[in-house]
């Protein structure tokens, strides 16, 4: 599933991006758990099979977007797209408990951990951690288990009442 129509609603042949087959593939899955339509999920297996395998969206087993690629670099929009498809997919693992499934969800854990780490390239999050900072000004109280929390002053700068014999209620503002 590529990202666009030509005029006449056929395949433009442009990029293939992750997020479509992710948002396909979350609402063929969604749908199934609303109707119960076995067929339902079997299309959105058929999605992740074909995404999972084709060369377009992985590279070693690793989902690859085209940005990815030699000298290319993603923007920021395109940064997400796989994020957009993992949440989809993690969801349909979940519904099938596909071992195949879960084995490439671990992977596109496993290989950027990988990867971005070691004595040339350390990861971000390696090193000590910073020191700790003195809070500047007053501390803030903590409220105790029984105390209300504070309540916002309405436009009229009355503090509008939130409970009624334990109750919440909704605030009547003049």
């Amino acid at each position: 599933m590529n990202d666009g129509l030509t005029v006449a609603c056929a395949n433009n042949g442009s990029n293939v991006w992750s997020y479509n087959q992710g948002l396909a593939i979350g609402g063929f899955t969604e749908l199934w758990r609303t109707t119960g339509d076995s067929s339902l999920l079997t299309t959105a297996r058929t999605l992740a099979d074909a995404a999972i395998s084709s060369p377009a969206l992985t590279s070693n087993g690793v989902l690859t977007e085209s940005c990815d690629l030699g000298s290319a670099s993603c923007d920021d929009n395109q940064k997400q797209f796989k994020g957009i498809f993992m949440r989809h997919f993690a969801d349909l693992t979940k519904a099938t408990d596909s071992s195949t499934y879960q084995s490439f969800v671990q992977k596109q854990s496993n290989t950027p951990w990988a990867r971005d780490r070691g004595p040339s390239t350390p990861s971000a999050n390696a090193g000590p951690a910073p020191a700790p900072t003195k809070p500047t000004g007053a501390p803030k109280p903590v409220p105790s288990a029984r105390s209300p929390p504070p309540q916002a002053e309405s436009r009229t700068g009355r503090t509008p009442a939130v409970a009624v014999s334990g109750r919440a209620s909704t605030p009547r503002l003049p």
